[in-house]
């Protein structure tokens, strides 16, 4: 911005010089000149010496400003390349769109895969203690519990289960499906406030994998899967 400025006043220097030039010291000239060639006609020489001048000076004048203006362009030209050559292709960008539709259609497919197996764990484990509609109600409650503000509605145990059973049995499905112990601990006592009605959740959370005896066993998913052992 600076540079600009300079160059734009350098510009405006000249100019002024030269319009002093032309307005001030060319009528001396012209009239110095006069005197020498008035017995000169001018006829002689085509052009008048002062026409002469001025069209010397008006020459210098394009030439200086064509000069200061000339770098200006070419950076100009430079600049507008490189912002040319920046800017993806529409090829480019429809690739990168495909990727990022590869992606989501991945993830979505994995968190469903994930889904059809704590909903197969669930009623695998659960069955013997529960009805069918608490099965499906429970189920449903695990999906919607990653949604903010949605209703999670509670579910009843045969009695059969203690709580380090529904303990194990959180830990098991948030292993999968990346829960905090924090979240897990709320999910239980939300699903089953008449099993753990005497429980808090933070004892939930710091006990969630407590030995014991039990009837559902601590899972612990394999590296990188997600599977339940119970279901190879």
């Amino acid at each position: 911005m600076i540079k600009k400025l300079k160059e734009n006043f350098l510009i405006l220097l000249i100019s002024n010089m030269l319009t002093i030039v032309m307005v001030v010291v060319a009528p001396r000239i012209h009239g110095a000149i006069a005197n020498l060639m008035v017995t000169v006609s001018d006829s002689d020489f085509g052009f008048s010496l002062p026409m002469i001048f001025y069209y010397i000076s008006f020459a210098i004048i394009v030439c200086a400003f064509m000069c200061l203006r000339k770098p200006q362009a070419v950076r100009d030209i430079v600049i507008n390349n490189s912002i040319s050559s920046n800017e993806p292709s529409i090829s480019d960008v429809e690739k990168a769109e495909e990727m990022r539709e590869r992606y989501r259609n991945r993830q979505y497919s994995l968190e469903s895969s994930k889904y059809d197996a704590v909903k197969d764990y669930t009623y695998s484990v659960l069955s013997p203690y529960m009805t069918d509609e608490y099965l499906e109600i429970l189920c449903q409650n695990i999906k919607l519990y990653d949604i903010p503000e949605s209703c999670i509605v509670p579910v009843k145990t045969n009695g059969t289960l203690n709580t380090l059973d529904i303990r194990h049995y959180s830990w098991n499905i948030g292993e999968r499906l990346g829960w905090s112990g924090q979240k897990r601990a709320t999910f239980i006592k939300l699903c089953f406030p008449t099993e753990l009605k005497d429980v808090e959740v933070e004892s939930m959370r710091r006990t969630l994998r407590q030995k014991g005896k039990c009837v559902i066993e601590i899972d612990v998913p394999d590296y990188n899967d997600y599977q339940f052992h119970h279901q190879k």
